[in-house]
């Protein structure tokens, strides 16, 4: 199985996040992990899954959560 690699780049107006590997139950804790640390502060959340080899349903719950949590914030995904 590929590890995840995460990247995080804060800019004025978005952050954006950068996942290589997999996302599934195994590595979706250590991304969620991720997310919830950042301070989105009204800021748009781009993620780049170019890198993405896979990713199961517990990734899409993760994607979900944190567009709810985005917008309760004040910012978009």
């Amino acid at each position: 199985m590929q590890p995840l690699d995460i990247a995080v780049r804060a800019h004025p107006k978005r952050t954006i996040v950068t996942s290589a590997g997999t996302i599934d139950m195994d590595t979706c804790p250590y991304f969620t992990q991720v997310i919830n640390a950042l301070h989105l502060d009204g800021r748009a959340l781009v993620l780049d899954l170019t890198a993405l080899t896979f990713m199961d349903s517990s990734g899409l719950n993760a994607f979900l959560a944190l567009r709810q949590r985005a917008e309760t914030e004040g910012g978009s995904l």
